[in-house]
């Protein structure tokens, strides 16, 4: 049920968009890490990239609605050296307000879907921990927007996600790498994008 429930989301996310709004191709950097309420072993930020396509409209002079698909790898960086890798697609959709011509704020809510997630140990085949996670995942996003252009611009945004990551029931060996149940593990990822308006 839920996994129908997000499918349709998508689907009209943006068979809307592309038909009525402007839209164009961004790509960026990601810092990203994990949210816990405890921690045993240190969690670093990992590096990482997103891309994908936008679709934007204005319904007033100020007021707007951003929405866009995203393919983004995102997860932590162990104290020990290890890597732990989440991919997500996801689709934003943003409330945009207009400050100035070149300036916009956005907030909204954003939904994903976890396409792959592995641990990555140095001089080790990289294991498949998909099994131990939620596929989907529900955040908040906000952040500011620069346009330098009439095609071109640039924003930056905070992504901070609402609901537990990981699947129980909770296993020792998966808990072994990142966590254990009481530490509810959500996303956190800074982004930084440039974007370019095709339409």
């Amino acid at each position: 049920m839920k996994e129908t429930f997000f499918s349709i989301f998508f689907s009209c996310a943006f068979s809307v968009a592309f038909a009525q709004f402007d839209w164009g191709i961004k790509a960026g950097a990601n810092a990203s890490g994990v949210r816990l309420q405890d921690v045993r072993i240190a969690y670093n930020v990992l590096p990482g990239y997103n891309l994908g396509l936008f679709a934007e409209k204005n319904m007033t002079r100020r007021l707007g609605i951003l929405t866009e698909l995203n393919f983004s790898t995102q997860g932590t960086s162990l104290s020990d050296g290890r890597h732990f890798h989440l991919n997500y697609f996801s689709i934003p959709v943003l409330a945009t307000y207009t400050i100035d011509k070149h300036w916009q704020a956005l907030f909204g809510p954003e939904v994903g879907y976890l396409a792959k997630a592995y641990l990555y140990t140095p001089g080790y085949k990289d294991q498949d921990y998909k099994y131990y996670f939620h596929s989907y995942e529900w955040g908040l996003a906000g952040g500011i927007r620069y346009r330098f252009a009439n095609r071109w611009g640039f924003d930056l945004r905070y992504l901070f996600g609402i609901n537990e990551i990981q699947r129980p029931p909770y296993s020792q060996y998966a808990g072994d790498v990142i966590v254990l149940p009481p530490y509810n593990p959500r996303n956190t990822v800074l982004q930084g994008d440039v974007f370019f308006t095709i339409r």
